[in-house]
């Protein structure tokens, strides 16, 4: 259902810069591809495309447990909006550990609390409650 909502979105704008139908393709093909490459648990950092591209190594850094990594690297296609914008990390070849720093996630399918389907919804709820926690933690120190 993305790729149906995807499609036109991203084709009918490029239709109307009058790009070629091969150049549709590579368009659609690099945004499709690209993010299934840097979700991929590769250690690669893709040579000198790092500075246009997004790479395994940059959003593994944008997933970083490790505190100097926050607020670094969110460009989803281009890294260059991050270099543009001084939120690239620019250590291109540390491969940090990953994750949520809390003891309470993932959370468990097999807790007999949450079936199956509202598992997914209290997954989906997880970050904005996180968010308000920390922002109660912060109220209280101040």
């Amino acid at each position: 259902m993305d790729m149906l909502m995807a499609a036109p979105i991203i084709t009918i704008p490029l239709l109307i810069l009058d790009l070629d139908p091969p150049q549709i393709t590579l368009t659609i093909l690099i945004k499709t591809f690209l993010p299934k490459l840097y979700h991929a648990n590769i250690k690669t950092n893709l040579g000198i495309l790092r500075y246009i591209l997004v790479t395994p190594q940059s959003h593994r850094i944008h997933h970083s447990i490790e505190p100097n990594h926050i607020n670094h690297n969110y460009g989803v296609i281009f890294s260059i909006w991050d270099h543009l914008f001084r939120t690239q990390y620019r250590d291109y070849d540390v491969y940090p550990d990953t994750g949520i720093e809390d003891n309470g996630f993932p959370l468990n399918e097999n807790d007999k609390k949450f079936p199956s389907f509202l598992m997914i919804a209290k997954q989906l709820v997880y970050p904005l409650s996180s968010y308000w926690r920390s922002l109660h933690i912060t109220k209280n120190y101040q």
